[in-house]
């Protein structure tokens, strides 16, 4: 369901930030609507075929299109032309290491919490708890934006206003 999600929204978000601006907003209300998420999954009572469960999967699907939309498309706002594929090089090594160890720790957490809501509780928590941290970063980064570089990410002219910030 989020891949789907994702497919429908990526071109209208894309077409949004780019007539609007607002990027890190956007980043940060996906980063709260997927802690939400979270909440929905640790809350909504185990059955089968529940249509309330589709609810966080769309916002995870939301989550999902910014992340593809703006994280990535962003880069080119952080740093210095000359310093891209560095940086895409950062992002795709953390997340590496992000599938590569937190499937097991995952896994190991569900395991290990079976009497709680059949291991999901403390797995849910754990998600809840990475996806403040993320919230966390993100404002620290909207924070910076705004105060050493003038709210690029939030302009309607990220390039033009990139261009000039890196000419000062």
């Amino acid at each position: 369901m989020p891949y789907l999600v994702c497919g429908i929204l990526l071109v209208p978000l894309g077409y949004l930030v780019d007539k609007y601006g607002q990027r890190q907003l956007v980043i940060i209300s996906s980063g709260i609507l997927t802690v939400v998420s979270y909440f929905f999954f640790l809350f909504i009572p185990s059955c089968d075929r529940c249509y309330a469960s589709t609810v966080p999967w769309y916002l995870l699907g939301y989550s999902l299109t910014v992340y593809y939309v703006l994280m990535y498309g962003g880069v080119s706002y952080l740093v210095r032309e000359s310093q891209t594929g560095t940086a895409y090089g950062f992002i795709t090594c953390f997340q590496n290491i992000g599938t590569t160890f937190m499937p097991p720790m995952i896994g190991y957490i569900h395991d290990s919490s079976q009497e709680v809501q059949g291991g999901y509780f403390w797995t849910m928590i754990t998600f809840i708890v990475f996806g403040l941290v993320s919230i966390g970063v993100k404002v620290y980064l909207y924070r910076w934006d705004n105060r050493v570089r003038g709210g690029i990410l939030q302009s309607k002219t990220p390039n033009k206003d990139y261009d000039e910030y890196v000419r000062n």
